[in-house]
């Protein structure tokens, strides 16, 4: 069988009624051996049974198909964060600036939020998405480039913070420090390190008051994003 290692709250696995430590013996009568053979059909009720204090159990289980996000570290030490068709993409330069888990999962969710809510450039064609995957060579690389690192519109700056904080918190991460993040952005790194990542993500005294904001609101209990459709 397969163990369970962990449930996240209000998931699938949480709402079917699977719980951390039960032995996943069968999903649709196969036999499971190792985790190697746990596959579900997206969009299909699966039956699985597990095992729990030796006895067998059975739950109906409706998978949702997730999107793949891959994430990548870059060696540099420039510092920047930016998500790309293929993910996400983090430098080394970043990740000793944050510090610790908690700010660079704020800088997590805000790039993560920039893929799901589709704000990716819209007008860049076959032929520059074929220059990214190249490896920016060509006559296209410098179209491509400023593609990439072109300021998000404020609409979508703002809906990536409030997707974003929501995201770091629901993984269990202290958001509050996500204000304070955006102020160092600001006062204390050379703009030659971080030249590409502050003209996408402009760390301005509006946002670092909206991200306090919004970083309160989730924390006693408020969506944002209701704010955020009003607004």
């Amino acid at each position: 069988g397969c163990v369970v290692v962990g449930v996240i709250d209000d998931d699938i696995a949480d709402l079917a009624g699977i719980r951390a430590g039960d032995i996943i013996k069968e999903i649709e009568g196969k036999e499971i051996k190792d985790s190697g053979h746990v596959t579900f059909k997206p969009d299909k009720t699966s039956t699985i049974v597990v095992e729990r204090n030796d006895t067998k159990l059975s739950f109906d289980v409706d998978p949702e198909e997730k999107p793949y996000v891959r994430i990548r570290l870059k060696e540099t030490g420039k510092i920047n964060a930016y998500a790309k068709f293929s993910g996400i993409e983090f430098t080394t330069g970043m990740v000793h600036f944050v510090e610790d888990e908690d700010e660079l999962a704020v800088i997590m969710g805000h790039e993560l939020a920039h893929l799901t809510a589709n704000h990716l450039p819209k007008n860049i064609t076959m032929a520059t998405l074929c220059g990214t995957l190249g490896g920016l060579t060509g006559p296209f690389a410098p179209l491509t480039t400023q593609a990439l690192y072109a300021p998000y519109s404020r609409k979508n700056e703002r809906e990536a913070d409030y997707l974003g904080l929501i995201y770091s918190h629901n993984a269990g991460y202290n958001i509050e420090k996500g204000a304070a993040l955006w102020k160092r952005f600001a006062l204390e790194i050379p703009r030659s390190r971080s030249k590409s990542f502050l003209r996408s993500h402009p760390a301005s005294p509006e946002r670092i008051l909206r991200v306090k904001m919004v970083g309160e609101m989730i924390k006693s209990g408020k969506n944002p994003l209701v704010d955020l459709m009003l607004n």
